[in-house]
């Protein structure tokens, strides 16, 4: 069982990218400032590997977004890059264990691990990640219930 406690969303986000190598290429935006119950270590982690993944799949001159609103008893954290996506055929297995998208793998390229760790604590939360249709590239989607999934 997590121990949860009921943490500003915005408070953790901002956290998770003052972790980030680029921080000032992110962008926050909301209409409220949500309060959700989380294992705030363990969802600041979850959203640092996803923005980390965002910031290094996208062009250096490109900003990261991040959108927060809440809808129907959850808050949802839009995470939004301007790279290339990731291919349909990859969409699938993004969140399994050791899987990277990158056939030749660069030195600065995952270990497959981010997206899997992120998806087994959000689902911990009693929380759902998915990659959402985006025109341009990856939108990572995350839904947290106001309750705690209780």
């Amino acid at each position: 069982m997590i121990n949860k406690n009921a943490e500003n969303i915005i408070d953790v986000i901002n956290v998770s990218v003052s972790r980030c190598h680029e921080p000032e290429r992110v962008k926050i935006t909301s209409t409220e400032s949500p309060t959700v119950p989380v294992s705030r270590a363990l969802i600041e982690q979850a959203l640092f590997n996803i923005i980390d993944n965002a910031l290094r799949y996208s062009p250096a001159n490109t900003i990261v977004t991040i959108h927060v609103y809440s809808q129907s008893n959850n808050i949802y954290i839009d995470i939004k890059d301007q790279g290339e996506g990731i291919p349909l055929k990859h969409a699938h297995k993004i969140f399994d264990l050791f899987y990277t998208t990158h056939e030749d793998k660069k030195s600065d390229s995952g270990s497959g691990l981010g997206l899997a760790v992120a998806n087994g604590v959000i689902r911990a939360h009693q929380g759902r990640i998915e990659l959402a249709h985006s025109e341009i590239g990856c939108l990572m989607r995350i839904r947290l219930p106001v309750d705690g999934g209780e």
